[in-house]
């Protein structure tokens, strides 16, 4: 319903005639506001106030940028780029702001916008580009085929209110929103830097991934100066924000280090994630040498499943590494908690990382009547569901008493689309347990795997899809759960294991 026009929901409209139905309707309930999402509608667009472009860049219709009241915001992973080729795009074809959601440096943007009045204006100056590329979803982008002068470059411009101009420039190691206001300095917004390996400051960085709409902090650096950058990455800065000295990080690394591309390639994989409580850390990377690292008292490290051991006296830890990029080093840290691990996972405290996006993981639900009359109510149930690359995370203690198993049972949903995943469980970033996906038709695969040697100790156990993310592709982990098996001492000619 929009306004006092009602829909007929017992009819079922073709989706052409349904989008010309809610948008005409729309306009006449609200004749000054318009949303376009999709492609666009040639009916709908002349009224527009905002529209979302399918199409990569480069689409016939992104003159429509230039229309005072249109604004076309990119969609998919060009809607928050992180990489200088694809910001390029967004920014040379002047959409308003990459929709990052909740990021810092998006919302300043937005700010600048609606503070200055900003709208496009194609007669101020702005540097062309003149070479392009195909992109996979059939638009193409922009290749920057020469050096970015000192002074920097403008992609776009706008004019606002009171002889305001702002441009989306570009510069050697920094780029942004920068708005010029008579009388005043230049101020920028949405500030990223790019084009280095390291960054002295001031202030620090953040890391992103699409979909994901947080920052998780950078944790590679030696007091002030930030390490283990990619230069053709762009990274949010916050200039007001410090490096902790005390904080879990690595402090050197060797001279060949990369991290992988988060967020576009075909495993997901985030270079540099976080729990969003703080409890693990972990790092993906490759690299020939020596690594040095800050571990606080609580902190337990390990590289490729293997601890690391820590020097007591000033919590710094050493470990070597040998990776090549097809093969990445794996580094993950966390907290050591007396949160004891048995039972259903569900009913741990699971969570999923800081950077994955918030729908490859999480705890199914179901609507049920509750005890206290026949009303449906929202109840959790001991399964997950699970994108490709969805990972879940316990940490805790695991009992010392009898044998320990892992059990319950997996598959991938018959929806899936291309690719599938196997499924992975990881202690102490070990791999413990891996069951082929199989053939379609899928069957659910019950697995049961002994993890007695790690009675005991302390661990941070990982869940996983792990494939290739192409198109929907789902799974579903079933009542999966950690088992204690103990054995009864008396009488000793009957040795029976009890399941508790």
């Amino acid at each position: 319903m929009w306004g006092d026009v009602r829909m007929d929901e017992s009819r079922a409209y073709p989706y052409g005639v349904y989008r010309w139905f809610v948008c005409d309707r729309w306009r006449m309930v609200y004749p000054h506001v318009a949303v376009e999402t999709e492609q666009f509608n040639p009916m709908a667009s002349r009224h527009a106030a905002f529209a979302l472009s399918q199409m990569p860049l480069g689409h016939p219709l992104s003159g429509y940028i230039f229309h005072r009241f249109v604004k076309i915001l990119p969609e998919g992973y060009t809607t928050a780029p992180l990489d200088v080729d694809m910001l390029d795009a967004v920014q040379s074809w002047g959409f308003m702001v990459p929709g990052g959601g909740f990021r810092e440096s998006w919302i300043q943007i937005c700010e600048a916008f609606q503070d200055y009045g900003l709208a496009p204006d194609s007669r101020l100056p702005r540097t062309p580009f003149k070479v392009f590329a195909s992109h996979h979803s059939h638009g193409v982008y922009p290749i920057a085929d020469t050096p970015v002068p000192a002074g920097g470059i403008r992609l776009f411009g706008y004019r606002g209110r009171g002889g305001v101009t702002a441009f989306y420039e570009k510069h050697p190691t920094r780029r942004g929103l920068v708005v010029y206001e008579p009388g005043n300095e230049p101020e920028w917004f949405g500030t990223r830097i790019t084009g280095v390996t390291t960054w002295a400051g001031p202030g620090a960085v953040s890391e992103f991934t699409p979909g994901g709409n947080t920052d998780a902090d950078w944790m590679i650096y030696d007091g002030d100066k930030i390490l283990g950058l990619d230069p053709d990455r762009t990274y949010a800065l916050d200039e007001e924000k410090s490096l902790p000295p005390d904080r879990f990080h690595l402090t050197s690394i060797p001279g060949d280090f990369s991290t992988p591309m988060d967020g576009v390639g075909p495993t997901r994989v985030v270079p540099v994630d976080q729990a969003r409580d703080g409890s693990f850390y972990k790092m993906t990377f490759s690299g020939h040498g020596n690594l040095e690292m800050i571990v606080p008292d609580d902190i337990l490290v390990f590289l490729n499943g293997k601890e690391v051991t820590v020097n007591c006296a000033d919590r710094t830890a050493e470990a070597v590494i040998a990776a090549a990029p097809e093969n990445p080093a794996s580094l993950i840290a966390f907290r050591k908690t007396g949160v004891e691990l048995r039972g259903a996972w569900a009913d741990l405290p699971w969570q999923t990382s800081f950077l994955q996006r918030s729908f490859y993981l999480g705890q199914h639900r179901i609507h049920d009547f509750s005890a206290e009359g026949p009303v449906r109510k929202m109840r959790d149930i001991n399964a997950f569901y699970t994108h490709v690359t969805g990972t879940g995370v316990l940490i805790g203690r695991l009992p010392d008493i009898g044998s320990l198993r892992l059990q319950g049972g997996y598959g991938m949903r018959e929806e899936s689309i291309i690719t599938d995943g196997d499924p992975v469980i990881r202690i102490n970033g070990k791999e413990v347990l891996r069951v082929p996906a199989g053939p379609r038709p899928y069957t659910v695969h019950s697995f049961d795997a002994d993890i007695t040697a790690y009675a005991g100790q302390h661990v941070m156990l990982e869940f996983l899809c792990d494939g290739l993310v192409h198109s929907p592709s789902a799974a579903d982990w079933y009542n999966p759960r950690i088992v204690v098996q103990r054995r009864i001492e008396s009488p000793p000619t009957d040795q029976l294991d009890i399941l508790e």
